[in-house]
């Protein structure tokens, strides 16, 4: 059987709050959140999973009431082989951009886990979270 991939993308209103390092504040941001989903069915044995996470338009006041910007990228992967071997990456790149004297944010992170056809885990990787704030 040939491989069959089904994609699907969906967009919701984001009205969440999120912890402002730069300025040790909860910052509301305001905007749109772009869902895309990838569903890869390979030859009956194994699945693909991609997602792809973005924020559009979103924006947030911060507490010296300059402007902020939310950007960046989410996005994971999973590879299932049935009762064998599974691989799960995660990246996120999740920025907040100021205007002016506000600080831009930058939330980066990477997490890899590979579990083998034994059900070991032979790679578990997730030393690379950083929080950045500069100007």
């Amino acid at each position: 059987m040939p491989s069959t991939t089904v994609t699907t993308n969906v967009k919701r209103h984001l009205d969440d709050s999120t912890f402002f390092y730069c300025n040790e504040e909860l910052i509301r941001l305001v905007g749109t959140l772009h869902a895309q989903t990838h569903v890869t069915l390979v030859d009956n044995k194994a699945t693909l999973l991609e997602f792809h996470f973005n924020p559009q338009n979103v924006t947030g006041i911060a507490p010296n009431g300059e402007t902020l910007h939310a950007t960046g990228v989410t996005r994971w992967t999973e590879h299932i082989k049935g009762a064998g071997p599974y691989e799960y990456t995660f990246v996120n790149n999740y920025r907040v951009i100021g205007q002016g004297q506000t600080p831009n944010y930058l939330v980066h992170q990477v997490v890899h886990v590979t579990i083998n056809a034994n059900g070991e885990t032979t790679v578990d990787f997730d030393k690379n979270f950083t929080v950045n704030c500069n100007k």
